[in-house]
This record gives structure tokens, C-alpha cells and sequence, in this order.
């Protein structure tokens, strides 16, 4: 259940990084995918990358294969809640880049000074 509401939260971030960054000149698209990426990157990609490893340490360890999912229920529950948190993590550094507002371009002249002699 905790792993769906932080999809739905990673889609609701998205969402947000993108009108963010519309609003600040930086392109939308690009930022929301990023951190739809590094959201579901580390929500889905990682914890099936270590629970995969996880489970050829323990079967060449000599771990039964019908005690494989006991076995591995402790650890997938942290690794799961680490990993939310790292995509929550990774989406806040995303968003906090697309909030800034972009400097304006170099200003090649100088404006000419201000003249006071009542004509306007």
C-alpha cells in the first residue's frame, strides 16, 4: 500500500516539477521526465536490482529455494522504505534546481544615464 501512494505521490511531483519549471523558462517536459526517472528509478528499478541480487547470495549460500521469500521479506521491507525515501529525496533535489529562476543574459551596454532638465 505504501509503495502505490509514493507512485501516486512521484506522478503528483512530476506534475509539479513540470508547471515549475514551465513557469521558471525551463522546458517542462524535460524536468518532469527526469524526475518521474529518478523517481520510479529508485521506487522500482533499484529494489528489484537488490532483491535480485539478494536472492543469488542466498541461494548460493545454500538457502533453500521454498524459504527464499521468507528469508528475503525482512530486508526487501527495509531496502522498500530506503528507497522511497531516496525518491523522495532525489525528486525534492529536482525540483529545488527547477525553482530557480534563471538570471537574466549579460547586458552588453549600459543604458544612457537619466537627463533632469523638465523635458519629458
Amino acid at each position: 500500500m505504501l509503495s502505490i501512494l509514493a507512485l501516486v505521490a512521484m506522478i503528483v511531483a512530476a506534475y509539479q516539477v513540470y508547471k515549475t519549471a514551465s513557469g521558471n523558462g525551463h522546458s517542462g517536459v524535460l524536468w518532469a521526465g527526469i524526475a518521474l526517472a529518478v523517481g520510479i528509478g529508485f521506487q522500482l528499478v533499484i529494489p528489484i536490482l537488490i532483491g535480485l541480487v539478494l536472492g543469488v547470495i542466498y541461494i548460493s549460500t545454500g538457502t533453500p529455494v521454498e524459504e527464499l521469500q521468507n528469508k528475503i521479506n525482512g530486508p526487501a521491507m527495509v531496502i522498500g522504505i530506503i528507497t522511497i525515501a531516496l525518491s523522495f529525496f532525489g525528486v525534492w533535489l529536482v525540483y529545488r534546481h527547477v525553482s530557480k529562476i534563471p538570471d537574466d543574459a549579460a547586458v552588453d551596454h549600459v543604458p544612457p544615464p537619466p537627463t533632469f532638465d523638465g523635458n519629458e
